[in-house]
């Protein structure tokens, strides 16, 4: 889709204490209130919900996708805004699926989510169908080091032999390779 200008205009002085450092601001046309351009944000009801959030319009935090989801995300790191984040982080959080898994790990990444991504990967790879359906999903060719994360992550967890609830820890002594049984076997 074709980017959108989203304009949000306010009656806050030009001289306020704090100010935006990452969207263009500009005055507003004809000497009247001040403008932000959000050049990176595409999705109008984003900026919707800013303003319902600013100003405490609305008991609820609903966006209608992902994307506009990371619109929000987007805005409430320009403005840093951590409440904000938060609403929009437990959004990524709710409908998980093997479908956009991998859209909402590379979102996480985006802005810097860490335990979110955690708990997703772990999620995809503690269920081995998820984990097919994820990896075969061709939005997983986009993010090549989320997918080598997964299955790095597989590989420890479903190690030869091992089912996961039976997964040695560290020390534990694991199954002998054929290697190592012929090694302790007395030579004539």
């Amino acid at each position: 889709p074709a980017a959108q200008t989203t304009e949000a205009r306010s009656p806050v002085s030009a001289t306020s204490p704090r100010r935006v450092n990452s969207p263009a601001a500009s005055p507003g046309a004809g000497g009247g209130y001040p403008e932000v351009h959000f050049h990176d944000v595409t999705h109008t009801e984003a900026a919707t919900v800013l303003l319902d959030f600013v100003y405490g319009i609305g008991s609820e935090y609903h966006v209608s996708s992902d994307e506009a989801n990371r619109d929000v995300l987007r805005l409430a790191h320009a403005l840093e805004l951590p409440r904000l984040r938060e609403l929009a982080s437990c959004k990524l959080a709710k409908g998980l699926s093997s479908d956009n898994a991998i859209e909402r790990m590379a979102t996480c990444e985006e802005f810097g989510l860490d335990a979110l991504y955690e708990l997703i990967a772990e999620q995809v790879t503690k269920n081995g169908e998820a984990l097919t359906r994820v990896s075969a999903n061709s939005e997983v060719e986009n993010h090549p080091k989320i997918l080598q994360d997964l299955l790095i992550r597989a590989a420890g967890l479903y190690a030869t032999g091992v089912e996961p609830s039976k997964k040695r820890g560290p020390l534990s002594p694991g199954p002998e390779s054929q290697a190592e049984k012929k090694a302790r076997t007395p030579r004539r």
